[in-house]
This record gives structure tokens, sequence and C-alpha cells, in this order.
């Protein structure tokens, strides 16, 4: 088996460094950075990396501040910045200086991540967008943070010979040559910085690039998103092996301080990013960022300090910077665990198998098993630790920590002894098993982890272990999308299959068939939600055997190479029989699939914010009988052909809109409803999934272009709703619409979540079984002066009225919570208009609260005292229509900003007008009218949606509204 070197597992393990004699503020402090470290003086074992670092080395971490001008008042210098959040490496004795500064909010241990085109590029339909739209990556950035990249490869040279490589930072030369935790490099980050004109250079032999990528997995990453296929071998053609965005400028980070790990820590990666955004800003052009690499450690909710520095950097309303993130590989591995616990079942047992008569490393502290458990905020839970042998160690209740060694092996258990975590509310268990002495690793056999306690819910993830293990007891093989693919505003990317065969090097036709279906989820593939419900990944990308770029420095028999075949028969199994190309699999190579589209659309549109570009992935997601599983493939399968027409405005799914109506009285039917602006050759196909469970809705043409048909919810949880259409003479293609649904029981309290909130409902708000969904819906027109802070939900069924009043929450985004809490109001849609209710903000301003009677329509705004300058509107539009949908007569909105002659009309979904309303001039100020249902004759306009058009001498608007009888 393969062992890890103890650099390595002294970088895995995360543990305690602090002194006995050292006072700090558990409160603002990583349970994992926490403990005291004397043996001699206590039977408390807080030793593992601590104990690998000199007392004069450093230790990352992040450091989360309470403004981000604060930095100035460190005693220290920071790596990098993102806001609030910024990375650093500290001494031992720094951690309770800064824990005790005011400006310090919290400090968190940096983790370790590990590493996890021939036909994948036809697949995800880049050829139909290379052709339609021009777009091949110019002028667009691709930062590729992972192993390092063969620089002297083909398919990273212009056709002059000259690299595509702006800037190539390489960690690991020379990283800690003496072993004293600190960094030796001369660049910034403790790395040595190449440029474009040194490694052009070297490539004519009058300098030298040290750098090399002895794993193979950075080039096979960069090769994917951006390999031009120049690069040829054996007399083969180039261009064979072409990667998604040819002529993108490549920025590549070796992230890994030991040369041939592909492990990395979580504070070297954030710094990679910061140094391609700065280089980025210096060079003046958009960029995408990616990241084939995570790690189980963490909440998996996107609150953890690494995922909130992605979401600093990008984000809605930042231009030109997106991050890509590979969902993970543990798919097909039992390393997470959950469970309830209530008066009735009150005790959980967890249990964990460590390999029989495995060979233990020779050192101290490199035998180890780590878990981390997180559980609600306001529960009180307990945990037991059992040896195979019997042994017992705690219980260690909230608030404690224990630690002893046996014979069976030393542990140490951390369970909240800082109170919640202030990010989440949640609280924090750390269980770390290992060999406090040589002669006593941890026992080979099943373990079991008991939680007791009275209420709540927990989530248990085995970190890391270097030896063979795996979780044997209450396994759950969802919530296991890896960190910092649960940041927020990441582009998270699972895998599928695509190729099952190959030529390699040596003509072998080497093929892989054991339990592979072309078109399928990877079984490896990490699956969602994120801990708090999102979903994660948002998209899939070709994953299995994908064909790219091979560096030289990692050939078949290399000692660090990833293209080892295993196979004595087929030595050069895993490579192409060009000889410059390899075979690999992994989300790591699906995630670049997706980084080159994105490098394609900011091309297209180099002002497109991280928010913008998600959308058009997932609204133009294709879906077939393989992406069913939400918590697999999110939205669906890459499309980058749809995804730029989407973007630009041309997408075919914007010919479609659809509706969903929830009976109030039988609240397990809903009615859905599909409306058609393109002619269709067939009634189109509709499928509901809840969990899996998929079930065919039966749709019936009820007017021209609308199709309505009923489902009846037998299951809750995440949904989606698949329609299949064939508008008139093209193909046929599918969209999805995603919502969740919950069932509430009377006397049983609730938790309706979604995409940036949840609605938290007591078991007395209802008096019969009630069915509620939750789902994203499109922002509401506000007044001029109103900022949106969240995404609008809609809450159905609209008409329910609750007993007692539940509790609606949004969560506050960081980069606003500098903002008056007074002004931010949580609003209810009613007639068109947002009205603002009471709202409350938690102490640290990271929620909104606001009690509701009513299910509806709801959206978080920022809205700034009045001004004298609101007298007038400040531009001219066509304001939302109410009621709509509607039945005897609906208000048309409109203002004016400068006096213009204007045309309002009603148009029929074949472009007929039906209805003149108002033409004639209007000086400027606001306005409404209203139609009543009715033609220009007086006749009743029959069912169906109808478009509002208004049209002044130099601007037209329109809104469309949905007339019911």
């Amino acid at each position: 088996m393969k062992r890890i070197s103890s650099y390595v597992a002294s970088m895995i393990i995360l543990a305690m460094y602090v002194t006995v004699s050292q006072a700090y503020q558990p409160g603002k402090i990583d349970p994992r950075l926490q403990g005291p470290i004397n043996i001699q003086e206590s039977n408390s074992i807080s030793a593992l990396r601590l104990m690998k670092i000199p007392p004069a080395g450093t230790i990352p971490v992040f450091i989360k501040l309470c403004d981000p001008s604060d930095v100035v008042s460190l005693p220290l210098m920071p790596m990098s910045q993102f806001e609030d959040v910024i990375t650093a490496r500290i001494t031992r004795d720094m951690l309770a200086t800064l824990s005790d500064l005011p400006c310090v909010r919290y400090i968190q241990a940096s983790t370790v991540c590990h590493s996890l085109l021939d036909k994948s590029i036809p697949e995800i339909n880049v050829s139909a967008a290379y052709n339609e739209f021009g777009v091949s990556g110019r002028g667009i950035i691709i930062g590729i943070i992972d192993t390092g990249i063969d620089w002297t490869h083909g398919d990273f040279r212009h056709e002059d010979g000259t690299t595509r490589i702006k800037y190539l930072l390489d960690f690991s030369d020379p990283g800690d040559t003496d072993g004293d935790g600190r960094l030796d490099g001369p660049d910034a980050y403790g790395g040595t910085l190449y440029t474009a004109d040194e490694i052009n250079k070297a490539l004519a032999e009058i300098g030298t690039v040290n750098e090399t990528d002895v794993v193979g997995h950075g080039t096979h990453v960069a090769g994917c998103a951006a390999g031009n296929g120049l690069a040829t071998g054996n007399n083969y053609p180039a261009g064979v092996y072409v990667g998604v965005a040819p002529e993108a400028d490549l920025i590549i980070v070796k992230a890994t301080r030991v040369s041939g790990s592909n492990n990395f820590e979580s504070n070297d990666y954030i710094n990679a990013m910061a140094f391609i955004d700065s280089v980025a800003g210096v060079l003046g052009q958009p960029y995408v960022v990616n990241m084939s690499l995570g790690g189980n450690e963490g909440p998996h909710d996107g609150t953890s300090l690494e995922e909130q520095a992605i979401d600093n950097l990008v984000g809605d309303g930042i231009p030109g910077k997106v991050v890509v993130v590979a969902a993970g590989n543990d798919g097909d591995k039992n390393i997470h665990a959950s469970g309830t616990l209530s008066p009735s079942n009150n005790s959980v047992e967890v249990h964990f198998s460590v390999e029989a008569d495995y060979t233990p490393n020779e050192s101290t502290l490199d035998d180890y098993v780590l878990f981390e458990i997180w559980y609600d905020g306001n529960a009180s839970m307990s945990v037991k630790l059992t040896s195979p042998n019997g042994s017992t160690y705690g219980p260690v209740s909230k608030g404690q920590e224990k630690s002893n060694k046996s014979n069976d092996g030393a542990y140490y258990i951390s369970n909240a002894t800082g109170g919640a975590n202030p990010f989440n509310g949640d609280n924090q268990m750390v269980i770390q098993v290992f060999d406090y002495e040589a002669e006593h690793p941890p026992v080979s056999g099943t373990w079991t982890i008991q939680i007791t306690g009275q209420s709540g819910h927990f989530d248990l993830w085995m970190t890391t272990a270097s030896m063979q293990a795996e979780l044997t007891g209450n396994t759950d093989a969802s919530v296991i999308v890896a960190t910092p693919g649960t940041a927020k505003n990441a582009i998270t990317v699972g895998a599928y299959k695509t190729k099952k065969q190959w030529i390699d090097l040596d003509g072998h036709m080497v093929s892989v068939t054991s339990g592979v279906s072309l078109g399928s989820a990877s079984t490896f593939s990490s699956s969602g939600p994120a801990r708090d419900g999102r979903i994660k990944p948002e998209i899939a990308a070709p994953g299995e055997m994908i064909a790219a770029a091979l560096s030289k420095d990692a050939p078949p028999d290399g000692a660090y190479t990833m293209y080892n075949s295993g196979n004595d028969q087929l030595p050069n199994g895993l490579v192409t029989s060009d000889g410059v190309h390899g075979v690999s699999q992994g989300t790591s190579f699906a995630a670049p699939h997706v980084a080159g589209v994105v490098a394609l659309m900011l091309e297209m549109n180099p002002d497109a914010d991280a928010a913008d570009i998600k959308n058009a992935l997932i609204s133009s997601a294709r879906q077939d009988k393989f992406t069913s599983d939400i918590n697999k493939t999110g939205y669906g399968k890459l499309n980058a052909y749809e995804a730029l027409r989407l973007l630009g405005g041309n997408s075919p799914v914007k010919n479609f809109s659809v509706s969903l109506f929830q009976n109030p009285a039988l609240t397990q039917f809903i009615d859905i409803f599909l409306f058609a602006f393109v002619d269709v050759d067939v009634i189109p196909t509709a499928v509901v999934s809840i969990n899996n469970n998929e079930t065919s809705v039966t749709m019936t043409r009820v007017e021209p272009g609308i199709f309505s048909g009923t489902y009846e919810f037998a299951n809750e949880g995440s949904a989606k709703l698949t329609f299949t259409v064939t508008p008139h003479g093209e193909s046929s293609f599918s969209f999805s619409k995603l919502f969740n649904v919950v069932l509430l029981k009377p006397g049983i309290d609730s938790f309706v979540p979604f995409i940036n909130g949840y609605l938290s409902v007591p078991g007395s708000s209802i008096l019969t079984k009630t069915v509620v969904t939750s789902m994203q819906t499109k922002r509401i027109d506000q007044p001029d002066n109103w900022q949106h802070v969240s995404q609008s939900v809609k809450l159905t069924p609209e008409a329910l009225t609750l007993h007692t009043p539940a509790t609606l929450a949004f969560t506050i985004p960081d980069d606003i919570k500098h903002l008056s809490h007074q002004q931010l109001k949580i609003c209810r849609l009613q007639q068109g208009r947002l009205v603002p209710v009471y709202t409350q903000i938690d102490s640290d301003g990271s929620e909104a609260r606001a009690l509701v009677t009513e299910l509806g329509t709801y959206q978080l705004m920022y809205i700034p005292e009045p001004d004298i300058s609101d007298a007038l509107p400040s531009d001219s539009r066509l304001l939302p229509c109410y009621p709509n949908p509607f039945n005897a007569r609906t208000t048309i909105n409109y203002q004016l900003v400068r006096p213009d002659y204007i045309q309002i009309d009603v148009i029929n979904i074949r472009g007929e007008t039906i209805r003149h309303l108002f033409h004639g001039p209007r000086n400027p100020g606001r306005y409404n009218l209203q139609w009543n249902g009715q033609d220009n004759s007086g006749h009743a306009a029959p069912t169906g949606i109808y478009v509002v058009l208004m049209r002044a001498q130099n601007w037209r608007e329109s809104r469309k509204i949905l007339l019911l009888k």
C-alpha cells in the first residue's frame, strides 16, 4: 500500500498549537488549533501536527477580521487578503496574541486537500460554439492551481513555439529547505516565479526553469481546459487532442510545497488564487480559476474561511472573475455518516474499521484516523469512543475535551469547546485516533463512535486516514462534495462517463468494461447537496478516461506519476498512441471542461460575473435519462453551445415559461403549466424526480401554446421538474426547474430550506398534514433606490395561512453587512409590489428574520432612507402587472422620466395585437391603467398567456401576463 510521507502526514493532521501556560479565547479559535501540548504536565494529548513543527516555525492559518481595514492593526504581514478574510503564517505564540485582539473574529486552521478530450469535446457541444460564436478563449486567462505543468509541452505553446503561459509560480521551489517550518522561496508566497520571457528563454535553452510536474495531474488538467492540440507524436496529426479554450492565456500555480505530492494546504490554494487575481488585474484580462482539488474537513456548507475567501473574490456584481471547483472523488467511498437524535432515539452508533494487520509507519504521529462532526447549534450531544478491544474513551460532553493514550492507540476528542461556530451557528467536534508512541498505533478492527443526545441532527466525516479505513455503520452517501466545492459562488462540477476504450502507446486496445454505461454519472463523483441544502454540484461534465496532455516528467514508470496502469501486461495502458497525451479520470478532469467553457463565455461577454455565468450554465444544462439524481449531476450536463447562446440572449429556453400552482386545500397536488412562445411539433413531456424517484406527468394542450398537467407529491426532498420539448423544425431538448418539497405535520416543528435561507415552521402553525414547496424565482422589480440583497423565494401554496407565525430567515451576504441594519427589510410580493415586513437582524449581522403568517413570494432588500429625489422616477420603464395571473382584470403600471409619445398594447402568443390600451403623449411621472381581459371588439379573450407591449420613441419593453378563467 502506498504510504504518505511523514512530512505530508504532519501537514494533514491538524492539532493544537498553544501551550498550557498560554491563555486564548476558545470561541475565536478553530478546535483543531486548541488544546494543551505538554504531555508531561497533563494527561491531555494534543500532539500531532504541532510536534512536527519547530517552536520557531510557522503555521498556515486563515483569519477572519471584523472589518477589512483591521488588517493594519495586526502584528503580522498577511500573505493574501480577500476583504475580511486573510491568509497568514503564524508562530505558536502568536495564536494567543491574535485571539485577544478585538479586530479578530476567528482563526481557522489551514486544511489539506488532494488532487482529485477527443471524446469529451464533441460531447459538450463545443464545436457548435466555435462555429457560431467564433470563440476560442482569446484574451481570457485560465488560472490552474494544481501540481504544476510540463511547460515544454507543445499543447501550451503558440505555433511559433513560444509559451502560452503568462506566469508560472512554483510553491515547491525551494519550499522549506531546512525544516524550520518557514518557507524559503524568494516570492511573497514562499515560492519561485517565472515569467513568460524566462520560460521562452528556457525553451530556447538559454535559461532555466526548475519547475516539473512529476505527478502529471496539473498538466492533464491544463490540457483539458486549454490544450491547443499542437503537440504530436508517432505521425499523428495535430489537433486530435484539443482542449476547450485552445487560445486562452495560462497562469499556472504549482500549489503543493513538496515535489511529487498531490496534497495542497487550503492556505496555499487561496494564496494562489490571490496571485492569479492580482496578475489578471495588472494585465487587465478577465479570468477563470480552476481548482481540481478538495478535502473533507470543514462544515461542508460554504462557511469555512477558505470558502468565504472565494465568495469574497467572485460573485454577483464582480465582472470577469469566476472560480470552478471539482466536486470530489469520494462518491464510492464510505466517508460520511449522519443521524438525528430524539427522546425516543437518543443514541446513534457509527462504526469505522481499520484494515487488519496493516504495517504501521516507523515514526510517531504518522498512523492516524481523523473525524469531524458538525451538529445543530441548539443541541447538546456527547460522544464516546470504543476500540476493537473494548477500551472506552469518554463520554465527552458539549464544551469538553479529553485525550489519553492506551495500548490501542492515543485519542483526542474536542466537543464544541469554544461554543458554536460563529459563521454557521453549529457545533463542531474533532476526533483523532493516532500513535502517540510508535509501538502503539491505532489497533486494527472495528471501532465505535457513539453519539448521544435528546435532539438535533449531526453529520460525521472521516476526513483522512494514513491506513485503509472506512465507515461501516449509519453511512450516508450524500453531503460529500469536497471543500472548497461548497463555496456559494463557486461553480462545482461532477463527472460522467464518455469513453470506455482507447489505443495505448503499444498499440493495445484498452477497454474498461466493468460497470460502464456511457453517459451515466461516475460512481466516484461525490454527491451533494451541501450541508445547508444547496444544490452541489451545479453541473456535470465528462470526467472518465479523458485524454489530455501528458507531462514528460510523469512517465508511467515514474515514482509519483498518475499514469501507472498497475497492469504488467499494459505498462503504457494510460498513454495514448501518439505518446504525448495520457488518459485519466476524476472530477479533476470534469472541472476544467467547465473552466474552458467559462473562458469562452468570458470572451463573448467579458463583463459577465460569476452569477451570470453560473445561471447560464445551469439554465442550459442538458437533461437525459442519466441526470435524474440531482445530488450527482446537479442541474444536468454541460452544454457549451446553449450556455453561450443563453449568455448572449439567444437560448431556445427563453421560448418557454413554467408556472406551478399548488392547491391550498389539497396541498399534495400541484398543477404544472408550460407556456410555449413558439410552435411545437408534439405535446411536451414532463418528469418529476424527488430523491431519485421519477414520475412522468401527463401533459395536455389547454390552449394553443399552453400545456398543463397535475402531479401528486408522494415524497419530500430536493425535486427536479424536467420538460422535453420539440420546437417546430428543430431537435428536441430538455430543461429543468428545481424546488424543495417538505411535508409539514401538526405538532412537529419543520424546516423548509431554500437557496439563501429557510422557513422554520412550528408544529402549532398547521392543523393538518400540509405539503410546502420552496423555489428560487426571478428577482422582483423594485423602486429605483432599493437594492436587491437576496434571490427571491416563492413558498407555496401562496394562499396558505399559518395558524401561528413561522420564522422566515435570509442569510445576509458578507459584502453588505456594513450597511445599516435598520434598512435591511424582508419584503413580500403583494399585488405586484414589494411590501416590507417587520424584520430583525441577529447580533452578528449574518441573518435577517421575520415572523410570517402567510406563504408567498419574499425577498430581502436594502431600503435606504427616503430622498427628495424620489419624487420623480429615475428612468422610464414598464413595471410588473398585478394581479398576475388574473381573472377579471389586471393593473398595468408604468413610469416616464421625460415627456414621450407612448403606445401600450396587448399581444397574444401569435404576435397579434388584440387590444389597444393607450396611444398618446405623456409627461414625466407614474401611471397605471387596467385591462379587463377583452379584445378591441369587446369580446372576452380566451385563457392564455399574453404580452403587454409598451413602445416609446426610442425604446420598448414588455411584460408577460396570464389570463385564467
